[in-house]
């Protein structure tokens, strides 16, 4: 008898099991973690940095920034379209310069941007930048520019001697550097490229164009 009862009860416990898990909805994985960007990978800024070189108010609330190559043909066609939105907006706009050489097609961008930035270091790089478009024909067509480079530092009034350390710096060959860096990360791929307010924009074909993009950003004034 007291095997019979050992199976019975067994048999009782079997079924309870059976009819419970059956009636027992199983219970949800646990939730895959959350998949997130690779670490590293950083959308760039396109409103004002520290570094930046700008025209203008830094506080304006309509900024323009262009990415630029110093030999490039159509950036010297815009420098004067750029320049003169600044003298008609004044501090309205923001303008932004960030160099972007073509080495692989300009052979002596990347040195022209080291030119502008050693400029810089001493207050002078809008004067240089002008400089530079304004004679880029002359300078581009030389096997080696250095003589041109130094005759415009000189017409400045540059510390040549600081001007000469300073082109071949660190701290300015990491200022184009990042420079690029950004413009790569903006999947940039020639020369001018513009920004209104961090929206990329296809280059007007006039200053006209371009003056009407700008102040419908701008907006009526108060």
């Amino acid at each position: 008898m007291a095997l019979w009862s050992v199976v019975l009860i067994g048999l009782i416990a079997t079924t309870f099991f059976i009819v419970w898990f059956a009636a027992s909805p199983p219970s949800s994985p646990s939730p895959k973690p959350v998949q997130t960007e690779p670490s590293g990978i950083i959308k760039p800024s396109l409103g004002i940095g520290p570094g930046d070189w700008v025209e203008g108010s830094r506080e304006a609330r309509t900024v323009l920034v262009e990415y630029s190559d110093f030999q490039c043909p159509a950036c010297r066609a815009y420098a004067p379209l750029v320049k003169q939105l600044h003298t008609e907006l004044g501090d309205q706009l923001a303008i932004v310069y960030r160099h972007f050489p073509l080495s692989n097609i300009h052979q002596h961008a990347q040195m022209a941007a080291q030119v502008a930035e050693a400029a810089g270091l001493q207050g002078k790089f809008w004067d240089m930048h002008d400089l530079m478009f304004n004679h880029q024909e002359e300078w581009s067509k030389e096997e080696n520019p250095m003589d041109l480079f130094l005759k415009y530092a000189e017409e400045l009034s540059l510390d040549l001697e600081k001007f000469q350390k300073d082109l071949h710096s660190q701290q300015v060959k990491q200022a184009i550097r990042e420079n690029v860096q950004s413009g790569a990360l903006l999947i940039i791929e020639g020369t001018p490229t513009f920004f209104l307010n961090e929206i990329k924009i296809q280059n007007p074909q006039s200053y006209g164009a371009f003056r009407t993009l700008i102040l419908n950003e701008i907006g009526p004034t108060p």
